[in-house]
């Protein structure tokens, strides 16, 4: 099971309300926030959330659902294989905001307790302090 988290601090341009609008956009269509999408449908929404069906660079068709939980955080779920990532808005001990990115998922053939799965794990942090980053960005020049 790989589970990881990547929290960044929020650059001070950006308040809260705008770092949640951010979220909901990215959660409609991921493109520009986050690399590894190529292609991002609404199929529904929800007075909490929304259906999406999206496409990654390698090709692989997720159907998630996505849950606003405002003005907190974000659960996207994947229908396919149960892949949850959560998008967690929170301030430190200094009022300064942060963004969290957490990953929970499985990766088949990977043993539990293995060094593949150690090495994943270590990979994941990297992908998600990534995807951090590349989101407060994108976040940003919205709000410019």
């Amino acid at each position: 099971m790989i589970r990881t988290a990547a929290t960044r601090t929020v650059s001070p341009n950006i308040s809260q309300s705008q770092l949640w609008e951010g979220l909901k956009i990215k959660a409609r269509n991921p493109i520009g926030f986050i690399g590894a999408f190529k292609e991002s449908t609404v199929i529904s929404e929800h007075e909490n959330g929304l259906v999406r069906r999206a496409v990654t660079t390698t090709g692989t068709v997720t159907t998630e659902d996505i849950t606003f939980v405002e003005p907190t955080w974000v659960h996207f779920k994947s229908r396919e294989d149960g892949k949850e990532v959560f998008n967690i808005i929170s301030t430190d001990e200094q009022g300064r905001l942060l963004l969290t990115y957490s990953f929970n998922r499985t990766e088949p053939g990977v043993q539990p307790g293995s060094e593949e799965e150690k090495e994943l794990n270590k990979n994941w942090v990297k992908i998600a302090g990534g995807a951090v980053e590349q989101s407060i960005k994108k976040v940003e020049e919205l709000v410019k």
